[in-house]
């Protein structure tokens, strides 16, 4: 599977809108931290379905940039 910076923010998206967590007490930017920081468990995630390639350049710390 080849993955950029975009897939894995729309499937990190994806995942949270249909796991529906709770966010009674979360701000949007609180919420941004999360997904941030579960991009590289995400990943992790996807490789024991399947060996992840990532695209050229790739860079965890532009997903969810904006």
């Amino acid at each position: 599977m080849i993955v950029g910076e975009q897939h894995i923010e729309n499937a990190l998206r994806v995942f949270f809108h249909e796991a529906k967590i709770p966010r009674k007490y979360l701000s949007i930017e609180c919420d941004l931290r999360i997904m941030k920081k579960c991009v590289s468990a995400f990943i992790k995630a996807l490789e024991e379905i399947e060996p992840v390639e990532k695209c050229y350049g790739f860079d965890e710390t532009k997903v969810f940039e904006g």
